[in-house]
């Protein structure tokens, strides 16, 4: 016949070696997930923009709650480490408490000595995503594309005016993956709107 014949045996042993070979590559490092089941105690944060001016500011800080999802954003005239860090106090420190982890990307801002400084000061974990892809930091990522798309929709010269009420839309809609809303998850009841009776 000229072509060589393997025996049943001989294909069933690299069947199983070939096996055994493709799971100890597909053996992934276990990562260990944070849960954190207290409102407030993590948060993610990041900065969009720059965006058309309105009242003399370009960019704005978020942060989300990574338990609640509770979504957040603070208009910025700058990004400068001062800025950023004086923002997230007094925006988010002064009205939710200390978290005990902050999620942030590697800007600058983020990254200087100042804003260094805040999160020992608070006594707060930081944990710094990778550059690429910004998925590691996707509870704000998708904040972002939330945000640029509600801005657009709207006059987007006068998007420090209508912010709180697009930031109001957002923790209001109901979320699937939560079965409830982010306001719900963080006051623990629906607040009250229009046309509730």
């Amino acid at each position: 016949m000229g072509a060589t014949m393997l025996s049943l045996s001989t294909f069933e042993s690299h069947t199983s070696y070939t096996k055994q070979a493709w799971s100890i590559h597909s053996i992934k490092r276990q990562i260990p997930k944070h849960v954190f089941t207290i409102r407030l105690q993590y948060v993610h944060i990041d900065i969009v923009g720059p965006l058309p001016p309105s009242e003399g500011f370009h960019y704005c800080l978020t942060c989300v709650n990574r338990f609640s999802k509770w979504p957040d954003a603070y208009p910025l005239v700058d990004i400068s480490a001062s800025s950023v860090a004086s923002t997230f106090y007094t925006g988010w420190v002064s009205r939710f408490g200390l978290p005990l982890r902050i999620t942030k990307d590697q800007g600058t801002q983020f990254e200087a000595s100042l804003f260094e400084n805040l999160t020992k000061f608070l006594g707060t974990a930081r944990h710094r995503t990778s550059p690429f892809p910004a998925a590691g930091n996707g509870q704000v990522e998708r904040l972002h594309r939330q945000l640029k798309a509600a801005i657009r929709s709207h006059s987007t010269s006068q998007w420090c005016t209508v912010l709180p009420t697009i930031l109001l839309g957002f923790r209001t809609a109901w979320k699937e993956d939560l079965q409830a809303t982010t306001e719900e998850m963080l006051y623990g009841t629906p607040i009250r709107l229009h046309g509730n009776f």
